[in-house]
């Protein structure tokens, strides 16, 4: 799968426990939303994945242009630092048109 063929990303990130494997399951299933066959595949912060380049990462989806218009991931590593700190710059670098929806528990209670 090309990248062209995948317009935009959605990526759920932020805290565990913060409803994050709820939000994947219910937007998966709109229609014009392609989930990730893997919920949690950390891509962009597990080199052995990353190394294996984009098109390894495309292919996590059965992205279909005539339906779908997003491609949704959910991987909460991608804010763990400072155990994973290369995720932003990762995701940057590809240059995929991407949106995050950052998940969090206590939001009050953490500012």
């Amino acid at each position: 799968m090309k990248k062209n063929s995948i317009p935009q990303f959605a990526l759920i990130i932020g805290s565990m426990k913060s409803g994050t494997s709820s939000l994947f399951s219910l937007l998966a299933q709109h229609p014009e939303v392609s989930p990730c066959v893997t919920k949690e595949p950390e891509f962009f912060v597990r080199d052995e994945k990353f190394n294996e380049g984009m098109n390894s990462y495309f292919r996590l989806w059965d992205f279909e242009s005539s339906t779908h218009k997003v491609a949704l991931e959910a991987s909460t590593s991608y804010t763990k630092t400072p155990n994973f700190i290369n995720a932003a710059e990762r995701i940057k670098a590809t240059g995929i048109n991407v949106k995050f929806i950052y998940m969090m528990r206590h939001p009050v209670e953490r500012i």
